[in-house]
C-alpha cells in the first residue's frame, strides 16, 4: 500500500514538472522567433 502512494505522490509531482517544462518550452520557442 505504501508503494502505491508513493507511485501516486511521484506520479502527481511529474505531472506538475511536465506542465512547467511545457510553460518553459512555450516561453522558449516564442522568445526565439
Amino acid at each position: 500500500m505504501s508503494s502505491q502512494a508513493f507511485i501516486k505522490k511521484n506520479l502527481f509531482e511529474s505531472d506538475s514538472y511536465c506542465l512547467l517544462v511545457l510553460i518553459c518550452q512555450q516561453f522558449l520557442i516564442r522568445s526565439w522567433s
